[in-house]
This record gives structure tokens, sequence and C-alpha cells, in this order.
């Protein structure tokens, strides 16, 4: 498990980067988001303020979970058939 936060600035694309702790490219403008197992949980937590949040390039992709339920998820948070089945659970 490691910690995790993300970078409360966007990126010129506007995704918000989840660094994990001890990242060289950890941002001085970050949210912690809590202690997780992998990067793809804590983009998810991430995604609940940012929308477009993704793994850091230095830090997190190594530390994806290689399972199919879990790039499934993430793939739907970014998705357009996921975000409207996500707001049809809650509308």
């Amino acid at each position: 498990m490691s910690h995790y936060f993300v970078n409360n600035a966007a990126l010129p694309d506007g995704n918000h980067e989840v660094h994990a702790l001890g990242c060289a490219g950890m941002p001085s403008d970050k949210r912690y988001l809590g202690n997780f197992e992998n990067s793809a949980e804590a983009m998810m937590e991430a995604r609940k303020d940012f929308w477009q949040a993704s793994a850091c390039e230095k830090c997190g992709h190594g530390r994806l979970v290689d399972s199919t339920t879990t790039r499934t998820r993430i793939s739907a948070g970014v998705s357009a058939t996921g975000i409207h089945s996500l707001l049809e659970k809650f509308t």
C-alpha cells in the first residue's frame, strides 16, 4: 500500500495527475487522497473531485493492478458510455 495525492492544478489537457508518495514529480499544490493498494484505486478516489484524473507517468503506471475488472472500472470513468451510465444511476 502507498499514500497517494492528486494535483489540484490541472495539466494543459485538463487532467489532474495522481502521484504516489515519494514521486519525483510530486506537485506542491496537492491534495491527500489516502492509502491505497494501487494507483487505480487512488484515481477512482481522485475522480470524486476531478473527473479527469490520470496516473503520473513517473510513478503511477507501474502501480496499476493487472486486472480486467479494475481497468474496466477506470475506462468506464472516462468513456462517454460510462458517463451516461453513471448519470443514469444518480438521476
